[in-house]
């Protein structure tokens, strides 16, 4: 999950098993049973068989780019485009979830799928097709999300596979159900998890 490191997963996964959830994990739905034309259950790719009456699938996003294969424009996991939010086609702007633009730490194209940094790319995009020169300075990931009262915040780059040869600080108070962590790279934050306890992560996210 882009959304919170292995920490603070544990503990969204304990505060959900205490409301009776469980987790399947690395397994996916491979098929499901039928009674009476109704859903009575599912089966898992490890043979495993769950009963169930309804079931909710997500699995990411995924740009809708099909309607654009034979227009020329240059696609690549999304509508490609530059700091000004144009295609490869001059006069051309895309903007939202389906484009893939800058992240602001890599300064590599990035599908963000977060309706701030949409809004942000529409007004760039905007502003360029009436002439006015503005450049897009890029997306960053962040999540926010409260579970059984207790807030989560992630934002930037925090999962272990992403972090090479950077510093993390971390802050754990079990009893508490407090989780900190910042990632930094040559003396800049990249990425932080806040959990339990937010305080100060709009000024992480400033900074």
């Amino acid at each position: 999950s882009t959304f919170m490191d292995w920490q603070g997963s544990e503990m969204v996964a304990r505060i959900l098993n205490r409301q009776d959830i469980d987790f399947i994990l690395c397994d996916t739905i491979e098929g499901y049973e039928t009674e009476k034309e109704r859903l009575s259950g599912i089966t898992l790719k490890s043979g495993k068989k769950l009963e169930a009456q309804l079931v909710v699938w997500a699995a990411g996003v995924s740009p809708n780019t099909d309607f654009l294969k034979e227009s020329g424009i240059a696609i690549e996991n999304g509508v490609c485009v530059d700091d000004y939010m144009q295609t490869n086609i001059e006069g051309i702007f895309a903007a939202g979830d389906v484009t893939r633009a800058k992240n602001l730490l890599t300064n590599e194209p990035d599908t963000i799928t977060l309706w701030t940094d949409a809004t942000l790319q529409g007004k760039v995009a905007a502003w360029n097709v009436l002439g006015v020169k503005k450049r897009y300075i890029g997306g960053l990931t962040m999540n926010s999300v409260v579970f059984d009262s207790v807030p989560f915040i992630s934002m930037g780059i925090i999962r272990d596979a992403d972090i090479v040869n950077d510093q993390i600080f971390t802050f754990l108070d079990e009893d508490r159900a407090v989780y900190r962590k910042i990632v930094v790279r040559e003396e800049r934050i990249i990425g932080a998890v806040f959990a339990g306890d937010v305080r100060y992560a709009g000024m992480v996210n400033w900074d």
